[in-house]
């Protein structure tokens, strides 16, 4: 470490395996779907206050197995119309299971608790995302884009009910929906454009650690000006 401490430390292995599939078969439309297996025999992680830890550096977290799959698809949709506007949908999905996978002991209240089978923290099972873009002949377009993110745990304890302080229990799932305008003049190198992140204001948190509850960004506009020359 920085300060000259050794950290003996077995070395990270895994089996890693991925299938999947891509296609543009149809015309206008894309696709791919992957499912994945990735099966760790030793995993090294960081000590870290984010996962209930103290301290510093690494540690062999043992064994983990981590499955699931992607899915991805894009639509043309001015393809299928024949429409010289710019109409796409696109749809990205991603379903994942962990678990701790051997014996691990954590100290709760003086008790020694095997959380072999618990979920990894920060871990959410389902992540989806969602938008739709048009963009006309003349330059003007919008893009909407849907975000859900699934509940997951905060520590390794996989604790559900919240703590007075706020840094155990499971993270709520949340919806975000952001959304841009642009406008870019025919014949100009001049764009504009403005965007609001989290438009419908969702008060939603994204970490318990290492100081207790972290609420995600607000209601966020932004606007912009590009020249480029």
């Amino acid at each position: 470490t920085a300060v000259g401490e050794v950290i003996d430390l077995d070395a990270e292995s895994s089996v890693n395996y991925e299938i999947g599939l891509r296609s543009t078969a149809l015309r206008g439309i894309f696709f791919e779907l992957t499912a994945f297996h990735m099966d760790f025999s030793n995993q090294i992680i960081p000590v870290s206050e984010s996962i209930g830890g103290t301290g510093a550096g690494l540690v062999n977290a043992g064994e983990s197995r981590h499955s699931g799959f992607e899915a991805a698809m894009v639509v043309d949709i001015a393809s299928l119309l024949g429409s010289k506007h710019q109409i796409e949908y696109d749809f990205s999905a991603t379903y994942v299971t962990t678990a701790f996978t051997t014996d691990r002991y954590q100290s709760l209240a003086g008790e020694e608790i095997n959380i072999r089978g618990n979920q990894l923290p920060y871990a959410p099972n389902f992540f989806l995302s969602s938008a739709f873009t048009w963009v006309t002949p003349a330059g003007l377009g919008v893009r909407m884009n849907g975000t859900y993110v699934s509940s997951q745990f905060g520590d390794q304890l996989n604790t559900i009910e919240p703590s007075a302080n706020g840094r155990t229990g499971q993270i709520p799932a949340y919806f975000l929906l952001d959304t841009n305008i642009m406008y870019q003049p025919k014949g100009t190198n001049t764009s504009f454009n403005i965007s609001a992140k989290n438009l419908l204001d969702q008060r939603y948190i994204v970490s318990r650690r290492p100081q207790g509850v972290r609420v995600g960004l607000p209601r966020f506009i932004t606007a912009g000006v590009d020249f480029r020359f």
